[in-house]
């Protein structure tokens, strides 16, 4: 009986490090630098955007910390507003009018098939 649930433990503990195979191994090796030069091409800026739009200072001169006041400024502003505004419109214009376009086209290649058809 002592033999069987050692026999348990063993196959468990096997079961727990076979997720560290040489393919899973080579592959972490191979995706790590792409991935720390994403860190510190994407996550680095992000971050630190982040921390500039809370404080009141500029790129040339640091400022203090003001948490989220910055924000609630830009929340109060009626040209921020207007521009959300403008940029739905854009967008909304701008997708409907790619889609129409691309609606009209699609439907000229087949009104094209079809007299060419008719005349053969």
């Amino acid at each position: 009986m002592a033999s069987l649930s050692t026999d348990a433990t063993t196959t468990r503990r096997r079961a727990a490090g076979s997720y560290l195979t040489p393919d899973v191994r080579m592959t972490a090796f191979l995706l790590a630098p792409s991935l720390i030069l994403v860190a510190v091409v994407v996550l680095w800026p992000m971050l630190q955007g982040l921390w500039f739009s809370m404080t009141d200072g500029s790129l040339l001169k640091p400022g203090e910390f003001v948490w989220l006041q910055n924000y609630f400024d830009l929340f109060t502003e009626w040209a921020f507003w207007r521009s959300v505004r403008f940029s739905l419109i854009f967008a909304v214009c701008n997708v409907a009018g790619c889609y129409l376009i691309g609606l009209w086209l699609a439907l000229f290649v087949v009104i094209l098939r079809v007299q060419r058809k008719s005349r053969t």
